[in-house]
């Protein structure tokens, strides 16, 4: 979703990049790369000019996410571009954070507690994590000193999970005034740095992690099959258990926030020493961000190289996997930009063609089904032997007539058979 500001496309102009209206909803950006050359058109889900706002951004990008964390399923938000075009404004953490108005992340934390406040009959947890990615290092911010701060975690893949960062402490969170204290002595912690292009360029990639749970009676709708195969939480798991008795289930929703460090033209920043360093591994993660985007909206592709970055493996379940994912890719629309304008425009149109199969994160309550499923065996087992005892005694009643009736045919063929003797004497 780039933003981009309205003037003109004109070659050899200052403002090099307009916003117009495409067919079937989609919105364009066009932009002049040099004085008569041909103008370039980029098609996008939603694009940004200059006098976009905050809620604007967040009504679009950040609360279709959010409702879909809140209904079990992952989501992610990254914000991808050149250094000082606004991805960590945007994002709601250029500063310490305040108020739920600030930019997307604060707005979805309190859209989260404002839904649980809504919600009160199901049980809820929410908790946070937050991580940077410093010069291929993985640092966790909510470290309580300098030494486990600067202390390089180790990504693990498990099967069932996938990487995960081991040694990363997660924060259990009651409301949004915890939630954002625990933010801000995150946000003490990262690294930012003052480039020729940016006061306050971020140094590193930062990771929040919204884990968000949810405990109540299973009541939605069965998605097709389930219903026939039992599926989880579905009409079928409650047939299974018989009757209309709903059980009990966990969603468990993911929220990913990601702010990118910028790309940086050296030969414009003029960096040196450390921030030189930073300047060409911020690049170089970028760059393999773009390769592993390129590898999935190439469905010929047989091989994405997940593995090329810390980033890319931290992201694997968000980058064409069984997530919700909206890029958020901020532009510079003036001539010296355009360049890295260029660029960002085609990552974010190859982002557009990554394919993804959001999933529901639903657990059932297997001790209370096979609870309830045992009461119901022991109900219908006394009901058996009821009938059984019943009719027992049913045909025992009927046998007992059939004996008399034998007994008393038995006594009159013996009369019979006396009286036919005296008979013949």
């Amino acid at each position: 979703t780039p933003g981009a500001p309205g003037p003109p496309c004109v070659p050899g102009s200052d403002i090099v990049v307009q916003v117009s209206k495409g067919a079937d909803d989609t919105q364009m950006v066009k932009l002049a790369l040099d004085a008569g050359a041909k103008v370039r058109e980029f098609a996008y889900d939603r694009v940004f000019g200059p006098d976009a706002d905050q809620d604007a951004v967040y009504n679009e990008v950040g609360g279709p996410i959010v409702a879909d964390v809140l209904a079990g399923y992952n989501g992610t938000v990254l914000a991808y571009g050149q250094t000082g075009t606004g991805k960590t404004y945007t994002m709601g953490i250029l500063n310490r954070v305040r108020d739920e108005n600030n930019g997307l992340i604060p707005r979805a934390l309190g859209h989260i507690f404002g839904h649980i406040a809504e919600h009160g009959e199901s049980d809820w947890m929410v908790s946070m994590s937050f991580l940077q990615i410093y010069l291929e290092t993985v640092q966790d911010l909510f470290s309580t000193t300098l030494t486990e701060r600067d202390e390089n975690l180790a990504i693990r893949e498990d099967p069932r999970k996938g990487f995960y960062v081991e040694g990363l402490q997660e924060y259990e969170v009651r409301n949004f005034e915890e939630a954002v204290e625990l933010l801000n002595w995150g946000l003490e912690n990262r690294v930012m740095g003052c480039t020729k292009m940016n006061a306050t360029s971020s140094r590193s990639h930062t990771v929040l992690t919204v884990a968000v749970g949810q405990r109540g009676e299973s009541s939605r709708t069965p998605r097709r099959g389930e219903e026939e195969a039992g599926g989880a939480g579905g009409a079928g798991a409650r047939a299974a258990a018989g009757g209309d008795r709903p059980v009990m289930r966990t969603l468990r929703g993911k929220l990913v926030l990601v702010d990118l460090a910028g790309s940086e033209r050296v030969r414009r920043t003029t960096s040196k020493g450390t921030r030189l360093v930073e300047a060409k591994s911020i690049n170089v993660s970028l760059s393999a961000l773009g390769n592993v985007i390129a590898a999935l909206a190439d469905h010929r592709s047989q091989h994405v190289p997940f593995r090329d970055s810390k980033l890319t493996r931290l992201l694997q379940d968000s980058l064409g996997g069984k997530a919700s994912t909206y890029l958020v890719a901020t532009i510079g629309p003036a001539r010296e930009n355009d360049s890295e304008t260029a660029s960002t425009l085609q990552f974010a149109s190859r982002c557009m063609r990554v394919a993804a199969n959001p999933v529901v994160n639903e657990e059932l309550d297997y001790a209370d089904l096979c609870a309830h499923l045992q009461a119901q065996v022991a109900g219908m087992e006394s009901k058996f032997l009821k009938r059984e005892a019943a009719h027992t005694e049913k045909y025992e009643k009927v046998v007992r007539e059939l004996m008399s009736q034998i007994e008393d045919m038995q006594t009159s063929v013996q009369r019979l058979q006396r009286e036919k003797e005296e008979v013949a004497s």
